[in-house]
């Protein structure tokens, strides 16, 4: 009898053995096909963006859909390691962009970053696991991101600062949409404006904020801002090099907005 039951023991003992190692080896499959199948896109943000951007302008409330907070749920999720060195820079605009959109959102009927003193700091967010508020973001993508155009990139929903471009940032054009967003911020009224009969050049706070980053010498700021600047302008910048005197706008704290949604007749594919 002793044998009987010591042989169901060791049968039972063999059996749970092979179901526990089939178990983990099921979990282990589970867990790798998840690995593989893990997917992330920017496609939402850049439909949104064409459907409610003009002219650097956010219609807001089109951003207040389903969509868009799903797509801020994916920014959070997102492992960091799983992103290609070469798409982190386009990734980082995306992200901080959003948070921007989502801080603004919060704020029903803002119309001023002036009546919002902590508006860069007081709401966290996430991206990629990390929680911080907009301006602890802002640092960590400056200093991640040497390059002086990539700021020219990051919207902070003001007039002082460059304008949010209509589609969300690729990483195969990146290069040639940050020159066009430093040369449109840097040909309109808030950007630089050139006095030539005091041959003083005035030039957005923005500067102030990220100048010190990426250029300290004040001639060097100059030459890098007179390449985006109309004929004219550059060329009497260039002739005038050795007067030319510069000065920093006032800055203007009133929000981008518009109060309505462009008409767009199409809808591009995200990359195009």
């Amino acid at each position: 009898m002793n044998l009987i039951v010591k042989s169901m023991m060791v049968s039972t003992f063999m059996l749970f053995c092979v179901f526990s190692n089939e178990a983990w080896s099921e979990k282990k499959r589970t867990k790798q096909k998840t690995i593989r199948t893990y997917t992330f896109s920017h496609g939402v943000f850049d439909s949104l963006l064409q459907l409610n951007v003009k002219n650097g302008e956010p219609f807001y409330e089109g951003f207040d859909v389903a969509g868009f907070r799903t797509y801020c749920d994916s920014l959070a999720l997102r492992p960091y390691n799983t992103i290609p060195l070469k798409e982190r820079s386009s990734f980082w605009l995306n992200a901080i962009n959003s948070c921007v959109i989502r801080a603004v959102l919060l704020r029903q009927g803002m119309r001023s970053v002036a009546n919002f003193p902590d508006f860069y700091i007081k709401d966290t967010f996430s991206i990629c696991g990390i929680k911080k508020n907009i301006r602890g973001f802002i640092d960590t993508a400056i200093s991640l991101f040497p390059d002086p155009m990539f700021p020219f990139g990051m919207f902070h929903a003001t007039k002082s600062f460059p304008p949010l471009h209509n589609r969300a940032y690729h990483y195969s054009t990146i290069g040639t949409k940050l020159k066009m967003q430093a040369r449109k911020f840097l040909r309109s009224e808030y950007g630089a404006v050139l006095d030539m009969r005091a041959n003083v050049l005035s030039i957005s706070p923005f500067f102030n904020y990220y100048g010190n980053y990426r250029i300290n010498d004040e001639k060097k700021i100059l030459m890098f801002i007179r390449q985006f600047l109309t004929e004219e302008s550059k060329n009497f910048c260039i002739i005038n090099a050795d007067v030319l005197k510069h000065s920093i706008l006032p800055e203007n704290l009133l929000l981008l907005h518009r109060n309505s949604a462009p008409k767009v007749l199409k809808i591009k594919q995200y990359g195009e």
